[in-house]
């Protein structure tokens, strides 16, 4: 390869870095947005509609590792959507729905190593966010194609192959308000709680340190919640009446 081909993909390289940047940049402006303008709407409504049901939709994306079958059978994911449903139902009065036909997808292409293998840190949600792995997230959200139609902000669960943080193995995790999506892992998808806990998580609830409470960091976490966490839920812009 010549010099003037090495330096045409060295632009294009940094061209598609800058893009990736600028994109997740605006991403997470968006998400700051909607969520503040959503969750004053979701103070009034709430007050008046104190005991409704309210909806929360649920897409999930299953990848593959290289040459490899899926990590997890759709059946995994469905009964582990059922656990999180009657959970999220019995604790949060909120309902939870697939979005999407099908609302779970076996994915046939690759994906690449940070969206794989993911790194539940701040530095890991920089460095994967503005990059690759982070426009792979994006491009399989569900929802936002369809955003000014439905104005629903779906959950996005990927079930990559590891969460790790600082150099331990996790079962799952989830950035909150910066993100449209939560990573599991096959053993994540296929315990009692992690679903329920992650979607606590992109619907702004922290940890706990209450051993029953679902927002426990371990996986023998249980299922209740305090009351503040039931208002702080059903206010996040993936919670709505509609």
């Amino acid at each position: 390869m010549g010099f003037f081909s090495k330096l045409k993909n060295a632009v294009k390289k940094a061209v598609k870095a800058v893009a990736n940047v600028v994109k997740g940049i605006v991403r997470n402006i968006v998400r700051i947005v909607v969520e503040v303008i959503h969750r004053l709407v979701n103070l009034g409504l709430g007050l008046i509609f104190w005991g409704r049901e309210k909806k929360l939709r649920v897409h999930i994306v299953i990848l593959h590792e290289p040459g490899q079958a899926p990590l997890v059978t759709e059946q995994n994911a469905d009964d582990s959507f059922e656990r999180a449903k009657a959970i999220l139902k019995d604790k949060f009065n909120v309902r939870g729905y697939g979005f999407g036909k099908p609302h779970i997808t076996t994915l046939k292409e690759e994906a690449p190593d940070r969206a794989l293998n993911v790194e539940c840190g701040a530095g890991g949600y920089f460095t994967r966010e503005y990059g690759a792995a982070g426009s792979f997230f994006a491009s399989h959200l569900g929802g936002w194609n369809v955003l000014p139609v439905t104005f629903m902000y779906p959950i996005t669960v990927f079930v990559v192959a590891h969460v790790t943080h600082d150099g331990k193995e996790w079962r799952g995790c989830s950035w909150g308000i910066l993100a449209d999506y939560v990573v599991l892992t096959p053993t994540g998808i296929n315990d009692d709680t992690t679903l329920a806990h992650e979607i606590g998580h992109a619907c702004s609830l922290l940890h706990r340190d209450s051993k029953s409470n679902l927002m426990f960091h371990g996986w023998d976490r249980g299922t209740s919640v305090t009351g503040w966490q039931r208002f702080w839920f059903r206010g996040s812009r993936h919670v709505n009446f509609y």
